[in-house]
């Protein structure tokens, strides 16, 4: 690239830098066109609604089933998991699972 051409650059790459530092919220989970997730996605909901980011397409029906820990868990098949988080522990528990809340 010629000197001008990287002046251009450099120059566009610092603007959106200082664009980003000066953001208040950093997104946990960016789509991939860049929109933030969170943000998408948001709607008002019930003060009893479960809400949560989407990860794939799709829609499922079953019981809940709540779990903070994946150690000893029992669950059907087609439940719905629920769960604060998950780690690769929790991998033979989505073969089960109807849906991941």
């Amino acid at each position: 690239m010629a000197g001008e051409d990287l002046r251009d650059v450099v120059a566009a790459r610092r603007s959106e830098y200082r664009r980003e530092l000066r953001r208040r919220h950093i997104p946990r989970v960016l789509l991939s066109d860049g929109t933030d997730a969170e943000a998408a996605f948001a709607s008002p909901a019930a003060d009893a609604a479960i809400r949560g980011t989407p990860a794939s397409p799709g829609t499922a029906r079953g019981v809940a089933r709540v779990m903070l820990t994946p150690a000893g868990a029992r669950l059907e098949p087609g439940e719905v998991l629920v769960a604060p988080a998950t780690d690769p522990g929790w991998t033979p528990l989505f073969l089960t699972a109807s849906a991941l809340v």
